[in-house]
C-alpha cells in the first residue's frame, strides 16, 4: 500500500498524511491584475492593484473586510465622532461662560 509522509515542523518528525492532501505549492503564486471598471466614486477609470489602492485613498475609502471589520470600523468613527461632539460642545459652553454678563454668571452659581 501507498503511503506519504511531510515534515511537521512543530512536532519535529515525519508525519504520515493522506494521499489525496494537495501539496504545498514549491513556487510563489502570480496573480492576474484587476479588471479595468468605472470608480463608482468619481467616475474615473481604475485599471490594476496601484490604480484602486490609489482610488480609495484619494476617495478616503477602504476595500471591504466583512461584515464583523466593517462594524468595528463604523463603532471606531462613530466614537470619534462623539468625542470630536463633546469637544464642541464643551469648547462652545466655555466660550459661552466667558461671554456672559457677571449677572448671569451670579444666577448660575447659585448667589
Amino acid at each position: 500500500m501507498r503511503r506519504r509522509w511531510v515534515w511537521d515542523r512543530q512536532a519535529g518528525a515525519l508525519v504520515e498524511v493522506s494521499l489525496h492532501r494537495p501539496s504545498e505549492p514549491l513556487a510563489p503564486a502570480v496573480w492576474d491584475d484587476l479588471p479595468p471598471y468605472e470608480s463608482p466614486i468619481d467616475g474615473k477609470l481604475v485599471d490594476g492593484r496601484r490604480q484602486r489602492r490609489e482610488d480609495l485613498l484619494r476617495s478616503g475609502c477602504r476595500p471591504y473586510e466583512g461584515r464583523q471589520q466593517e462594524a468595528q470600523e463604523a463603532a471606531k468613527i462613530r466614537q470619534r465622532y462623539e468625542r470630536q461632539l463633546d469637544q464642541a460642545a464643551e469648547k462652545m459652553a466655555y466660550r459661552a461662560w466667558d461671554q456672559a454678563p457677571e449677572r448671569v454668571r451670579r444666577v448660575f452659581r447659585g448667589r
